[in-house]
């Protein structure tokens, strides 16, 4: 469902490129995103999903069909990122201050501590 997301948020106008995006695999996706300088509101006349050179300027992604739901990605995210698609690599900044809070997943084995 990850590319199905993206591309109904390009689609209503939202600039993914400049924005945040998470995928967690299966888990979750979610997104920090504004609406797109480009977008005008003649768009929502339109009928079907053609892609056009406006929506391609909104996206991180090529607007095409594909299949990626499986795998854990980050767009615009300073902390997180993921090497393999699989694992998730967080790095602090600089003058991290630990709070002693511990999060704890067995279904997902997740144990981060922050």
């Amino acid at each position: 469902l990850t590319p199905l997301f993206i591309q109904q948020l390009v689609y209503a106008g939202f600039d993914l490129k400049n924005g945040k995006y998470l995928s967690c695999g299966l888990i979750e996706n979610a997104a920090i995103v504004s609406k797109a300088i480009n977008f005008n509101i003649s768009e929502r006349q339109e009928s079907g999903y053609e892609w056009t050179k406006l929506h391609q300027e909104r996206s991180f992604i090529d607007l095409k069909n594909q299949m990626f739901n499986e795998m854990t990605f980050f767009h615009g995210c300073e902390h997180l990122s993921s090497n393999d698609g699989k694992s998730i690599h967080i790095s602090n900044p600089e003058n991290y201050k630990s709070y002693g809070i511990n999060i704890i997943s067995k279904r997902f084995g997740l144990d981060i501590n922050i």
